[in-house]
This record gives structure tokens, sequence and C-alpha cells, in this order.
């Protein structure tokens, strides 16, 4: 099945590596979606995140990404990666939709779910996520309010998005904080802030 837009999947940069559209969809994906699976904000370069760039360009596309030690936070090159490794640090993350935008979006700088970044509830109330160096990773969420959130779908055009309802989302259970700060680490390489009494 030839999948409508592919057109500009063949000029990423991961085209002559993979060379089949359908490598973007889950088979298991909501039917009308042109990809299931996204890239994660820090590895994007397409969205400008507070706190994780230098500089004062106006453009995403060259800004460059804030380090804090050996860790550099927006990824616009591989070599940026060092602390923690390839290993760690996500690059694909299976949403079950996607209506493009510049990727999945999380928060560095505060401790809560952005309302157009729902953590995705997918394959047994968990998500996938692909990392640097290649491998992919299962991760169940821990927490029964990750899972629960309330959410609702708004219509993107001929398609849908699934949004967190009431807008961003703090956490309020241990193992809640758990699976946000887990995914915080993995898209930023650490996190932006500290919690009284916490990590």
């Amino acid at each position: 099945m030839q999948m409508e837009g592919s057109v500009g999947f063949k000029k990423g940069l991961l085209w002559p590596w993979i060379r089949n559209v359908e490598i973007y969809r889950c088979r298991n994906g909501h039917p009308g979606h042109m990809l299931t699976y996204a890239i994660v904000v820090a590895a994007n370069g397409g969205n400008n995140v507070e706190g994780t760039y230098m500089g004062k360009s106006k453009s995403d596309l060259t800004a460059y990404g804030k380090r804090v030690g050996s860790t550099v936070l927006k990824l616009t090159k591989l070599t940026d990666i060092v602390s923690p490794g390839a290993g760690q640090r996500a690059v694909f993350i299976d949403m079950g939709q996607h209506q493009g935008g510049s990727g999945f979006y999380v928060h560095y700088l505060y401790p809560m779910w952005r309302w157009y970044g729902a953590p995705p509830v997918r394959h047994g109330d968990g998500t996938t996520l692909s990392m640097a160096d290649g491998h992919a990773e299962y991760w169940k969420w821990k927490g029964r309010e990750t899972v629960q959130m309330p959410r609702k779908v708004l219509p993107m055009g001929s398609l849908f998005a699934e949004v967190l309802e009431g807008g961003d989302y703090e956490p309020q259970t241990e193992d809640g904080i758990y699976d946000l700060q887990r995914l915080q680490k993995a898209t930023w390489g650490r996190l932006g802030y500290t919690l009284e009494g916490g990590p």
C-alpha cells in the first residue's frame, strides 16, 4: 500500500537505510493516519522547547541545543549524544496516531505532561520507544493515572489528535511522576527541574 504523502519520507535522512514508508506505521495503528511513530521533540529540531536551546535564533532549525555538563538537550547531530549514551536517548515513540507537526512534545523545565503530548497508551497500557543506538524498548506505564488521564479527541482536518482534557497535567502520584520523569530523561537526557522533597 502506498501511503499518502510518502514523498516527504523519501526526502528524509533515514530513507537511504529504510526505503519503506510502511516502517513509520504500526500495523495496529489507527486507520487513516500517515504514521504512528513520531520523533521526540528533542531529536527533531522542529520545535524549540523552553530551556533546551542556546542563542536567540528565531528559527527552530538553527538554534543549537543547550549543554548541561556533558548532556546536550536539543540534539542536532549524532555527536551531541555523549551522556547519557545513545542507548538511553529516545528518538521515536509509538503514539498510535500522529497528526504531523514537530514530533512528540514533552516539557523539560516542568514536572507536567503537555496538553498535546498525552502519554501514549498503546499495546497493553504502555508504548514503544526507539533509542538513538538503534534498539527499541517497550515501556509499560507504572502509574494508573498515566493511563487514565482525561483525554479527548480533536479533529485535525481529515484526521484526529488525542489531547489531554483540561490542559497540561501535573502527575499527583509517585508512579505517575516516575512515568513522566522517565520519559523526560529519555527525551532530554536529564530533568530541568527538581521536585520539593523529591529527585
